[in-house]
């Protein structure tokens, strides 16, 4: 109990996001050229790895929500109460992830076809 008092939970979950955020694509990207592997084992290893992966990203960046939600909350008031628009970092990461996920979806059909 004591060595949970010496961690800092924020440093940890920020950790934790950055760590299973690395292990995302490279699970993903793994398991999408052993597709058609011949061993149901080595498929089924990579889901796994990548399912666990995504599970610790999303718990831990509810965590990370959670642990940082005021300053966030402030940030947000602060921007609106000046009549400030977003940042120009807000619409850059919004387009990538709006044509990461878009491109994703039109392989997919693209394969399916």
């Amino acid at each position: 109990m004591t060595m949970l008092r010496r961690l800092n939970i924020r440093a940890l979950v920020a950790l934790l996001m950055f760590c299973s955020f690395v292990w995302l694509p490279v699970a993903g990207i793994a398991l999408h050229f052993a597709e058609n592997a011949p061993l149901m084992p080595t498929r089924h290893l990579l889901m796994t790895l990548h399912n666990l992966a995504a599970a610790i990203f999303l718990i831990s960046t509810l965590l990370h929500l959670k642990l940082n939600w005021k300053p966030l909350v402030k940030y947000l008031q602060v921007t609106a109460g000046a009549g400030k628009r977003f940042r120009s970092e807000f619409g850059v990461a919004a387009f990538i992830v709006t044509t990461t996920l878009t491109l994703g979806a039109l392989h997919v059909i693209a394969l399916s076809v």
